[in-house]
């Protein structure tokens, strides 16, 4: 007995106190309470912090470009899957139009954060 207990492998006196802890404070939990889902925790944060109650109210960004950041994504994986030569010029150039109306709408979007104080942050 004095070996295990030297060498710290013997029986903890603590484990059983830990588990009375963790038994009372189950105890105590009401149990009408029902635990808050993610969802809740995430609805709750939005409204705290002046956002739309749920993010089906917030877009950032409209159908179209969301359609042109799928056909570019489509494009360059169509690129590295098949190699060189694999996208014709008519592909190259939707691709560039897509990309080139994604990047002027984030442009536009950066300039209007810079201009508008931030929304839902903490001051």
């Amino acid at each position: 007995a004095a070996i295990e207990s030297a060498s710290g492998f013997g029986p903890s006196k603590f484990g059983s106190v830990q588990q009375k802890r963790a038994s009372v404070a189950l105890n105590m939990v009401d149990k009408d309470i029902k635990p808050t889902s993610p969802e809740e925790i995430q609805r709750k944060m939005r409204m705290a912090s002046g956002l739309p109650e749920y993010e089906d109210d917030l877009k950032l960004y409209d159908d179209d470009l969301l359609d042109d950041f799928q056909q570019s994504l489509v494009k360059l994986e169509k690129r590295v899957k098949d190699g060189p030569g694999s996208l014709s010029a008519s592909e190259i150039d939707e691709f560039e139009a897509a990309t080139g109306r994604i990047v002027t709408e984030m442009k536009e979007k950066l300039a209007e954060e810079a201009a508008s104080p931030p929304q839902g942050r903490l001051q």
